[in-house]
């Protein structure tokens, strides 16, 4: 995870960070489950302007 933590600027839980590092339990399609590391964004996005991305296409949406 160091080169994932070094493009997110994830160094530790602290208040100078944007995301924190959780477990999470992923579910795929073949029935099989296994935990992995999310980053979370720490800021409530609720009232912040954004843009939902119904196909999860983030990346086709800046390159289109």
């Amino acid at each position: 995870m160091p080169s994932i933590d070094e493009l997110e600027s994830y160094f530790g839980d602290n208040h100078e960070i944007m995301y924190l590092r959780e477990k999470r339990e992923v579910f795929y399609e073949d029935g099989k489950k296994e935990d992995v590391d999310i980053y979370v964004y720490k800021k409530d996005i609720k009232n912040e302007p954004h843009i939902y991305i119904a196909t999860g296409d983030w990346e086709g949406i800046f390159t289109k």
